[in-house]
């Protein structure tokens, strides 16, 4: 009897190590998964980056995207009836601009992406005032590009970046259509169709500076196609930042929140008279490590030359990225 209840004790002891190496390794294999699973999205220095479509960043990741949004440009005063260079009348309208964008990034190598970009845009009046003055545009933009990692540190993170895109413009113009009409232009067109075509290339940059707290900037400039009419290639630019914070670092509250600013000559309209700026203000989830959902509220300021002054556009977009 003595004997069995030693073998049956050793027999226990065993199978308690036993499990308790099989808990071990399996507390281990899932720190291993999480880990894994945090890295999916951007993270250097301590800091999860939240992500911003304006300014791009430097990050050689493989994820999905895409961006549904609509902003509003009202009282804007729209020059009617202009004979030798005055006009007759300005009248009050509103635009409303719509944007779906798509883009797909595959890490080829640990430090080489490729990146294919779909986007459809329009603007159109919403009245009888800017519908006549401004018409309707669709933009429909296809790029791909490849971003190259140059240098990483413990908090900073480089990389070069080089695209091509082919755009176009079509604009159901019926205040032209009516003074080619007038002015007995043979053959009037409603509608215009401008393809541009551009090639850009630039760099990419990530500190992070905190847990808290990170910055994003960008500087692109390349050379094609502008969208107005009559015009051909010039040299293009693009410059921006985000500040980036992670309130899930400092609280239990999966709550990001980065502000960004860029300028650009790209601009996604045609008939514009001067660079685009704009500013977004972007609030996400961060609760999951390779998912998040976020939703921009900005504006935008440029000129056009359907309208007299300024066209401040304000409005709200929901983007959805996945990383894997």
């Amino acid at each position: 009897m003595r004997r069995r209840d030693s073998r049956t004790r050793v027999a226990m002891r065993h199978a308690l190590a036993a499990v308790t190496i099989l808990t071990c390794a399996a507390g281990a294999l899932d720190a291993q998964t999480s880990m894994h699973g945090a890295l999916k999205r951007p993270a250097i220095g301590g800091h999860n980056f939240l992500a911003s479509d304006d300014v791009p960043d430097p990050f050689v990741r493989s994820y999905v995207r895409q961006s549904l949004g609509i902003a509003q440009a009202v009282d804007l005063q729209f020059p009617l009836g202009i004979v030798d260079g005055d006009t007759l009348a300005l009248l009050t309208g509103t635009l409303t601009n719509a944007v779906l964008d798509f883009e797909y990034q595959h890490a080829v190598k640990g430090w080489l992406a490729a990146r294919g970009r779909f986007n459809l845009r329009s603007r159109l009046g919403t009245d009888g005032v800017s519908l006549l003055a401004s018409g309707v545009q669709v933009n429909t933009g296809f790029e791909f590009g490849w971003l190259i990692r140059l240098l990483q540190t413990n908090r900073v993170i480089l990389s070069a970046s080089a695209d091509v895109s082919n755009n176009s413009f079509t604009v159901v113009d019926i205040d032209q259509f009516v003074r080619d009409i007038i002015a007995r232009i043979p053959d009037p067109q409603l509608t215009d169709h401008v393809p541009t075509v551009r090639g850009t290339g630039g760099l990419r940059f990530a500190w992070g500076v905190s847990g808290l707290f990170g910055l994003t900037a960008l500087f692109e400039g390349g050379y094609g196609d502008v969208p107005r009419r009559a015009e051909g290639a010039d040299f293009l630019y693009r410059t921006g930042a985000t500040l980036d914070f992670d309130l899930g670092a400092v609280s239990p509250v999966p709550i990001g929140i980065g502000l960004s600013y860029s300028q650009t000559s790209v601009v996604s309209q045609m008939d514009v008279d001067s660079d685009e700026h704009v500013v977004v203000l972007r609030l996400g989830y961060t609760g999951r490590p390779d998912f998040i959902i976020g939703l921009d509220v900005g504006g935008s300021t440029v000129r056009d030359l359907n309208v007299s002054g300024t066209v401040q556009t304000i409005g709200a977009a929901l983007t959805m990225r996945y990383y894997f």
